[in-house]
């Protein structure tokens, strides 16, 4: 499966758990090296940058220090490989929401 394959499964499967999921698309007005997927999920900004399995390089320095500018603004980033690392972030957002729940109320 290509990137853009990959990044439409994830694009899907983020939507159906209720994430909005903007795909960017690189250009000349754009910034170097930002992620492929922007996500909001329970009010928290997500940053995925999506790299298929075979592609052994991974992510460029100038893509891995976009996504340290947004955890340093306080967003999440990571680079990820499959639908089920996607999701795994929406989960852990969801555990600590509902801790969060359970220690305030």
């Amino acid at each position: 499966m290509n990137e853009s394959a990959l990044q439409r499964k994830i694009t899907k499967a983020l939507q159906q758990r209720g994430a909005w999921v903007l795909k960017t698309h690189g250009g000349a007005y754009q910034k170097v090296g930002i992620p492929d997927l922007f996500v909001c999920y329970r009010g928290r900004f997500i940053g995925f940058e999506v790299k298929t399995p075979q592609n052994r390089k991974g992510a460029t320095d100038l893509q891995i220090e976009r996504l340290k500018e947004i955890r340093r603004a306080g967003g999440l980033a990571y680079v990820i490989r499959d639908v089920e690392s996607a999701l795994k972030v929406l989960e852990m957002l969801d555990k600590k929401r509902l801790k969060k729940s359970v220690d305030n109320g």
